[in-house]
C-alpha cells in the first residue's frame, strides 16, 4: 500500500508538472506570435512611412517646378511632421500634380478628376476641367468669408447671402471677435460673396493672388 501510495504520486507530481510545462509552451508560444505580428505592423508602417515620404518627395518636386501668377510659390518641406511650407496661403482646391514638361509654359491644363478641398474649387473648373488664371479667385472668395464668420465652407455663400437679405449680417461674423466694425466687414463680405459666384465672368472686381 506504501509502494502504491508512493507511485501514485509520482504520477500526480509529473501530470502536474506536465501541465505546468504545457502552460509555459502555450504562453512562450503566444508571446512569440504577438512578437511576430507586432514585427509585421511595425514592418508595415515603416512600407508606409517610405511610400509616404516618396509620394511627398515626389509633390514637392512637381510644385517646385509650377511658376504662375495666380499660385503660391513652394519654399520647402518639413518631412516630420508632413508639411509643405507655400509663401502667402495654400491649399485651396487647386493643388495638384502637373507634368514638369507643361508647367512653365502653360496658363491651362486639363484634368479629368478633381483634387484637394472640394469646397474650395471653382464650380466652372468642377464642370469643364479647364484651370484657368482666374480659377483661383472663387477660392480667395469663400476664404474671405471664413475669415470673417469662422465657420466652415460648405454653404457658406449660400448662409451669407441670406443673413444679407434678412438684415442678419452680423449674426454671421465671427462671435469671437468683440469688436466687428459692421458695416465694413459686410462691405468685404459683399465683394467675397462676387469672388464666389459660380460663374468666372460674374467675377467683377475681384483680382486674387492666391
Amino acid at each position: 500500500m506504501e509502494e502504491h501510495r508512493r507511485v501514485e504520486e509520482a504520477r500526480l507530481a509529473e501530470e502536474a508538472a506536465l501541465a505546468v510545462a504545457e502552460k509555459e509552451k502555450a504562453r512562450s508560444k503566444a508571446a512569440l506570435e504577438h512578437a511576430e505580428a507586432a514585427q509585421r505592423i511595425g514592418e508595415l508602417e515603416a512600407q508606409k512611412r517610405r511610400s509616404a515620404k516618396i509620394k511627398v518627395f515626389k509633390e514637392v518636386e512637381v510644385l517646385s517646378c509650377i511658376r504662375h501668377p495666380n499660385m503660391v510659390l513652394l519654399l520647402g518641406a518639413y518631412l516630420a511632421y508632413g508639411c509643405l511650407v507655400y509663401d502667402k496661403i495654400s491649399d485651396v482646391g487647386l493643388a495638384r500634380l502637373v507634368p514638369p514638361s507643361v508647367a512653365d509654359n502653360v496658363t491651362q491644363y486639363r484634368m479629368t478628376s478633381t483634387a484637394r478641398t472640394f469646397c474650395y474649387i471653382d464650380p466652372e473648373y468642377q464642370q469643364t476641367g479647364m484651370l484657368g488664371i482666374k480659377s483661383d479667385i472663387y477660392s480667395l472668395g469663400i476664404m474671405f468669408l471664413q475669415l470673417i464668420t469662422a465657420k466652415p465652407p460648405m454653404g457658406l455663400t449660400h448662409q451669407v447671402e441670406k443673413a444679407i437679405e434678412r438684415g442678419s449680417f452680423a449674426e454671421m461674423l465671427d462671435q469671437t471677435v468683440p469688436d466687428w466694425l459692421v458695416e465694413e466687414a459686410l462691405s468685404f463680405a459683399k465683394m467675397a460673396l462676387k469672388c464666389a459666384e459660380l460663374r468666372r465672368k460674374d467675377w467683377q472686381g475681384c483680382h486674387a493672388r492666391t
